[in-house]
């Protein structure tokens, strides 16, 4: 196998946080024993992006041999991960699992989400502004028991924004979608973007809207 960057841990700097875990796209970290560890060379991407993430600076990239990354097998790891919770430390120093309010899927970026996210069986999705959550604390009471997509019309791009969820839409069973926003100008575009998105994938899935007053 060639020599390809991968992530690796410094045991003795690790404390077991778990905030490698969560920002892991590709699900390639887990915690185990108080310890981060990288699951499968094929899940990293060796782009590093979790190694900002370290508040202790125990991740670091350096060339192993490892098999090529497997994006396939990324979305396979993906849909197997239990469906209500992240792997961190407990008290014990072990994996224990947090629950996540309910919300089904990671990552719950939208921008992130178009090309990795395949959850079993059917489902209903909210598509959410970014600000809903901070402007409207009950609205995890709204996304309890559905996938969970979020983004910003006004910082991110329209027409990826269709992509992305056109690709979630096609690659899975979606039973209704939601679109929560807030009444202000740049959210009012969320509801258009979806339906767009339905558009494009071809899918008469129902749709509703709710918008959050500030």
């Amino acid at each position: 196998m060639p020599l390809r960057s991968v992530i690796c841990v410094d045991e003795e700097r690790c404390t077991g946080c778990a905030r490698c875990a969560m920002s892991c796209h590709g699900g390639a970290i887990e915690v185990a024993a108080g310890k981060a560890r990288l699951v499968d060379g094929q899940l990293c991407d060796g782009l590093g992006d979790c190694v900002d993430e370290c508040p202790q600076g125990a991740l670091y990239l350096d060339h192993r041999d490892v098999a090529e990354y497997d994006e396939d097998q990324v979305h396979r790891r993906l849909a197997s991960k239990v469906k209500n919770c992240i792997p961190v430390q407990g008290q014990n120093g072990g994996p224990v699992r947090m629950p996540r309010d309910g919300v089904l899927n990671w990552p719950l970026k939208l921008d992130l989400a178009g090309d990795c996210l395949r959850l079993p069986g059917q489902f209903d999705l909210v598509v959410a502004g970014d600000c809903v959550g901070f402007i409207d604390p009950a609205v995890q009471e709204r996304v309890r028991d559905r996938a969970l997509l979020v983004c910003c019309p006004k910082v991110e791009g329209r027409e990826r924004m269709i992509s992305s969820l056109e690709c979630v839409l096609r690659s899975n069973d979606v039973r209704r979608i939601r679109v929560l926003r807030v009444d202000i100008p740049c959210c009012c575009r969320l509801r258009g973007i979806v339906k767009a998105a339905l558009a494009a994938c071809g899918k008469d899935i129902p749709l509703d809207c709710e918008t959050v007053v500030v």
